[in-house]
């Protein structure tokens, strides 16, 4: 499947690429005057979603890195 940075018509497939783009790190796009709002409710949820996935990737850094390493039993 070839990536154009369309977005079909539609409600859900707005939030869907809203979603996707911000969950993805991924500038806004250019859509129609219509769908603007859904997408933008979709990029609001996928930067809640980064958010969370980013704190809860440094929190498993930082109580993996100050537990003492032990050579494992024989």
């Amino acid at each position: 499947m070839i990536f154009n940075h369309q977005v079909a018509p539609g409600r859900n497939a707005a939030v869907r690429a809203g979603w996707n783009d911000a969950a993805w790190g991924l500038p806004h796009r250019e859509l129609e005057t219509a769908q603007v709002p859904w997408y933008e409710s979709g990029y609001a949820g996928g930067l809640v979603f980064r958010q969370k996935q980013q704190s809860d990737l440094s929190k498993r850094v930082v109580v993996s890195s100050t537990l003492p390493r032990e050579a494992p039993a024989a």
